[in-house]
């Protein structure tokens, strides 16, 4: 290699020229360079500080005592309120709704995707709520089931080795706007929901909880005991009453007179027990329920593991 005549050293190699990859390439980099060179420059030191002065001032609103408290009941009922069914029907199935809510939250099921609740309340005890009769309740209950809002069915158990009635499982919606819209099917107690087991009889009737006691008062039990044993002097005075009546048929029978016989005779003998003895006037003997009290049932039959018939999910049918 030649030296230079000037310095005494080896020129520099000649470099290659760039492609035009290479040089779109360090383009790209420079302009990254120059942009993140400029940003760290105008960026502050302190930059909640720095954009705090720009925020607006915040709105802090004077809610009223009332208008913090979270009814989820009456926002999901709302739309009962436009439906065509007796008032009774709307309170009833706002209870039933509140009680299906309390249920998952009792049994600490999750409330994500969560359609239908599922609980078990004799409707001697709804009843009772409301101080009506049974007859109202079950009158009041025909709209909604008719629109599929809940269902109602009578779950069995065993007292004293016999099949007995424990109370109804009810299955309630609780989104009841997508039954009325038509968007969901209509709720209905599953096989499962029936087959469980959710009460005791024969604990409850020995621990003295059933609804019979619920609803009456001390008064009122041993009232009822009184009136059982003057029941019970009654049945045994009317069958005397008819041996002797019987008597009186065959003695006249013997003396060749005409005797009543079959519906005539049970007609005379009717009127003649009425003139006797009048029709006692019925009084109301159940005591009034709280929500509360309907509450502490269904907390009470948690005893029963059933956590899984409780709820049901939503299905990609619904």
């Amino acid at each position: 290699m030649a030296l230079s005549a000037a310095s005494g050293t080896a020129p520099e190699p000649r470099k290659k020229p760039r492609t035009a990859q290479e040089f779109k390439t360090k383009l790209v980099e420079d302009r990254a360079k120059r942009r993140a060179e400029k940003e760290a420059k105008d960026r502050p030191a302190d930059p909640v500080a720095h954009y705090a002065q720009y925020a607006p001032a915040p709105i802090r609103l004077q809610l009223e005592p009332q208008a913090q408290e979270f009814t989820p009941t009456a926002t999901l009922t709302a739309c009962l309120e436009t439906a065509e069914c007796p008032k009774l029907a709307r309170r009833l199935f706002q209870v039933l709704h509140e009680l299906a809510l309390y249920s998952v939250r009792a049994r600490g099921l999750p409330a994500v995707g969560l359609t239908v609740g599922v609980f078990h309340l004799p409707l001697e005890l709804l009843a009772a709520h409301f101080q009506v009769n049974r007859t109202t309740i079950w009158r009041n209950l025909q709209p909604l089931l008719t629109a599929g809002l809940l269902d109602a069915r009578d779950h069995c158990g065993k007292l004293r080795g016999k099949s007995a009635v424990t109370g109804k499982i009810w299955a309630v919606s609780i989104l009841p706007e997508r039954q009325l819209d038509g968007h969901a099917e209509p709720v209905k107690v599953r096989h499962y929901d029936l087959t469980a087991k959710w009460r005791n009889l024969d604990a409850d009737a020995e621990s003295d909880h059933t609804v019979w006691s619920l609803t009456r008062t001390e008064e009122q039990k041993v009232a009822y005991k009184a009136q059982q044993l003057e029941r019970a002097a009654e049945i045994a005075e009317a069958r005397s009453r008819a041996e002797e009546r019987a008597k009186e048929r065959k003695a006249a029978m013997a003396r060749g007179e005409k005797v009543l016989t079959g519906r005539a005779a049970a007609t005379v003998n009717a009127a003649q027990t009425r003139a006797e003895k009048p029709r006692p006037t019925r009084k109301k003997t159940e005591m009034q329920q709280s929500f509360s009290n309907l509450k502490t049932w269904i907390e009470t039959v948690r005893r029963v593991p059933i956590f899984l018939c409780s709820s049901r999910l939503l299905h990609s049918s619904y």
